[in-house]
């Protein structure tokens, strides 16, 4: 049950944090965002109850829990600053913030990006090689995220944690 709970509030999240960054009108934006921290809590409680409740399968390595506390910390902890500094007001902040938590959000579905070219070379993964792999979508929209708000703070001549 925890996993389907996951599922569905982690998709959510995604559809409703796209719509929000892309085509929600003004108005809507403050009620997509608090919608956006519940189902974002409710995703990361549900994918930690998942975690504790999953036996690990033979693929699975030593890291494979480990990081998916992680990714799922992470979210938590960047959804969270990101609504404390909207409700401080400072909106260049939680922007930041919220980019990172939709990044931690669309992770599991970028990890096909990196999933598909490891097993062209490698063939088919377990233990660490597969932990890893795992989280590739987490660090490669992480990282594209840092990069679209570097780029955008040096076109702004701001810092990107000013």
């Amino acid at each position: 049950m925890a996993l389907v709970t996951h599922i569905i509030a982690a998709n959510l999240f995604c559809l409703i944090g796209a719509w929000q960054v892309t085509l929600a009108p003004r108005q809507a934006h403050r009620w997509a965002g608090h919608a956006l921290l519940c189902l974002g809590t409710v995703a990361v409680v549900a994918g930690l109850a998942a975690i504790v409740n999953t036996p690990i399968r033979p693929a699975d390595g030593p890291l494979v829990n480990v990081l998916r506390w992680v990714v799922a910390l992470g979210w938590l902890g960047t959804l969270w600053l990101g609504a404390r500094a909207a409700w401080q007001r400072d909106f260049a902040r939680h922007g930041i913030w919220m980019a990172y938590a939709l990044a931690f959000a669309f992770g599991a579905g970028s990890t096909i990006l990196v999933a598909i070219p490891v097993e062209l070379v490698f063939g088919e993964t377990s233990g660490v090689l597969y932990d890893l792999t795992l989280n590739g979508g987490y660090v490669l929209n992480l990282i594209v995220v840092t990069l679209i708000l570097r780029r955008r703070a040096a076109r702004r001549q701001v810092p990107v944690w000013s």
